[in-house]
């Protein structure tokens, strides 16, 4: 009887870890960070204090990330590549409809991290948002609602849903231009999601996501 009990706390536990870091990072990232208090260095510490507490918490599943690595190479090879070349090109088709709007970028992001770099070191941005950031957004927007949410629903609507979240809270102008502006984003999105739930190894949109950001950030800072 005793050890059913505890069979059945496992699963308590690590829904309750779940359901925990998601608020985590729905107040610490995307709540917070719009009060004008909580601009620029508390961001930057929420995003390596969720993106170091993630990794411990979901450790099995970089663990298994990383050993679908060794026994299917080739496979995860082919994958990376066609995630990253394919997400590249999808991005500039829907960067179209932004062009012919002759709309800029709405978002904020790049002048709030171009202010950031006249206070901060670069490596300590690329830590925080280069590196911890797409380890935190991989862990929500995939892990969880992909990974973890299709246990129970349709896989392909949790691919859906998860790339529309991960636009819609980039969205910083409810307007035409401001969702033209985002729709790379859903390609983005669309893209890790769909190789992660193919290939169930979540490194993969990992690995693109940290280089996509660090090579942006390190471009920003002038380097």
């Amino acid at each position: 009887m005793f050890e059913i009990q505890e069979k059945n706390k496992i699963p308590m536990i690590s829904n309750l870890a779940i359901i925990g870091y998601a608020i985590m990072y729905l107040v610490f990232i995307l709540i917070l960070p719009r009060l004008d208090i909580f601009k620029g260095f508390p961001q930057l510490i929420f995003y390596i204090v969720l993106g170091t507490v993630g990794f411990l918490v979901f450790w099995t599943d970089f663990t298994k990330g990383i050993n679908l690595w060794k026994t299917h190479f080739i496979n995860n090879s082919i994958w990376l590549a066609a995630t990253l070349f394919g997400g590249i090109l999808f991005q500039q088709i829907a960067a179209i409809p932004a062009y012919l709007l002759g709309t800029e970028d709405l978002g904020g992001n790049t002048e709030a991290i171009l202010e950031l770099t006249k206070i901060f070191p670069i490596p300590f941005i690329v830590l925080a948002l280069g590196i911890l950031g797409p380890i935190t957004e991989e862990i929500i927007y995939r892990i969880i609602l992909i990974g973890k949410v299709s246990q129970k629903v349709s896989g392909i609507l949790c691919v859906i849903l998860s790339s529309l979240i991960f636009m819609l809270i980039h969205v910083q102008a409810f307007s035409a231009e401001g969702f033209a502006n985002v729709l790379p984003i859903f390609t983005t999105g669309l893209s890790y999601a769909i190789a992660y739930y193919k290939t169930k190894n979540i490194t993969i949109p990992i690995i693109i996501h940290v280089l996509s950001n660090s090579i942006s950030l390190a471009f920003m800072g002038g380097l």
